[in-house]
């Protein structure tokens, strides 16, 4: 295992690296792997490849930058919210994420919950007036977009994966995860999140060129204010 991969603790909020799990939460928490696709090639050929890379293309009229990937063993249980809340693209609609279920979801396992046709909503503006989350003003966010939502007639949806599906979605689709009701079951899924070339490079990002797109070169995500470190580049 590589030591400097960096896991998010889904039960405590923690983050830290993957070899500093104590057994025991490693027993029976559920956590969410950072970035492996910068350590390993059979990931970035997951993330890119003959046959998604081209998808990607068409999606944002540019080659795609892999900027990230999140794997889960089990479901989120995450709260519903849009991308774009948290990683905003520098030029409107140019993030675009996919889910790869690395095995059938079962119902009970929590599977993806979204809510098709949310990503024309307008977006939220916070007290600040930019649509990047401000954290203590998400109730008033969440209460919007299920009012805009209602009054669209938008409703949730569940997707019943089987292995080896690819969910597409904009960063502006509402989603989430659902509520697990078999806490013995697993959920493994990998998430990428792509950029847009143009964007990368405006904000001076270090690409690897790879399957007709990119991989985003980088620090692993920093933990307890120390910063991360740097992967193989190859």
């Amino acid at each position: 295992q590589a030591p400097r991969i960096v896991v998010d603790d889904l039960i405590t909020n923690e983050r830290l690296r993957l070899a500093d799990v104590p057994a025991e939460h490693a027993r029976d928490h559920r956590f969410k792997v950072n970035d492996l696709y910068m350590e390993f090639d059979a990931v970035r050929s997951l993330a890119l490849n003959d046959r998604l890379t081209p998808i990607l293309h068409a999606l944002l009229d540019e080659p795609p930058v892999v900027c990230n990937s999140l794997n889960f063993e089990q479901g989120s249980m995450q709260p519903d919210h849009v991308d774009a809340l948290y990683m905003a693209p520098i030029t409107p609609g140019k993030l675009v994420a996919i889910w790869v279920a690395l095995e059938d979801c079962r119902p009970e396992a929590g599977p993806l919950r979204y809510y098709p046709g949310s990503h024309r909503i307008e977006q939220y503006r916070f007290s600040n007036g930019d649509t990047r989350a401000v954290q203590d003003e998400m109730p008033a966010w969440t209460a919007y977009m299920y009012e805009q939502s209602g009054l669209r007639g938008l409703r949730a949806e569940t997707f019943a994966a089987r292995k080896g599906d690819v969910f597409i979605w904009s960063a502006y689709l509402m989603h989430g995860g659902s509520e697990i009701t078999d806490r013995s079951s697993t959920r493994r899924s990998i998430v990428f999140h792509y950029f847009s070339e143009s964007d990368s490079r405006q904000v001076g990002f270090n690409l690897v060129p790879y399957a007709g797109g990119f991989w985003l070169y980088r620090q692993h995500q920093p933990v307890d204010g120390v910063e991360g470190d740097f992967p193989p580049r190859s």
